[in-house]
């Protein structure tokens, strides 16, 4: 009886083990990452305020107004072209609110304009809260980012 036991033991030791270690490493939330979707902070991005664009105050998107004060922001980018901006945004109400994609606004190189794509996060009073968002594909950096107090 106690050889079976100890042949049992070696064999999940030596067949089992080994065979549940291999699959675990092959796994390990690698996702899909390939140099073109390897996401980057853009270099040099230059300050917002030494930019002046001329957009059509009828055509200017702007953002909604809220009670969200923009700390800082990083646009990110990768070689397929997405844009995405890493926040840091505090509530200054005195209640929960929530960061919606209408209350930020960025414009890319080219003066086009669009808000971030399905953004709703739940941000209690007077949190600082950072999080990445994305803007979609566009071959265009962003160079400025608005949340309307």
């Amino acid at each position: 009886m106690f050889l079976k036991r100890l042949g049992l033991i070696i064999f999940i030791f030596a067949f089992i083990f080994p065979i549940i270690s291999f699959a675990g490493k092959n796994n390990v939330n690698k996702g899909n990452v390939n140099k073109g979707n390897l996401l980057l902070f853009d270099e040099n991005t230059p300050r917002q305020d030494t930019f002046s664009f001329d957009i059509d105050e009828f055509e200017r998107l702007k953002p909604r107004a809220n009670d969200f004060e923009l700390i800082h922001y990083a646009p990110m980018s990768n070689k397929n072209g997405e844009r995405w901006v890493l926040i840091t945004v505090k509530n200054t109400s005195a209640g929960r609110r929530f960061l919606k994609s209408e209350h930020i606004v960025a414009t890319f190189v080219n003066e086009e304009q669009i808000n971030p794509i399905d953004l709703n996060e739940s941000v209690d009073s007077g949190k600082v809260f950072s999080k990445t968002i994305f803007f979609g594909v566009n071959k265009f950096p962003i160079v400025m980012l608005e949340i309307q107090p």
